[in-house]
């Protein structure tokens, strides 16, 4: 069983952020650190992914009210009152 690693850069990239802000998420405990190799720091790509879930829901579509269109002049400035 393989386990997917990202670096820090490769996580940026996925996550649409710098360095910097990987390195506050790792601190944050919102990413979670894989055992370096050699001298790289590497984080598990699942914990990636778990931290961009809230943001790939699907939006619910708005809903729209659909209004009636008055038949006549009379009609509109009445309901403007």
């Amino acid at each position: 069983m393989s386990v997917d690693v990202v670096s820090v850069e490769q996580a940026g990239e996925i996550l649409g952020c710098k360095r910097s802000k990987v390195f506050e998420l790792l601190a944050e405990g919102k990413l979670q650190r894989a055992p370096r190799i050699g001298r790289s720091l590497r984080i598990f790509r699942d914990s990636v992914d778990r931290l961009l879930k809230p943001v790939l829901k699907k939006p619910r579509a708005p809903t729209r009210r659909v209004l009636k269109a008055p038949e006549s002049f009379d009609e509109l400035r009445r309901s403007l009152r």
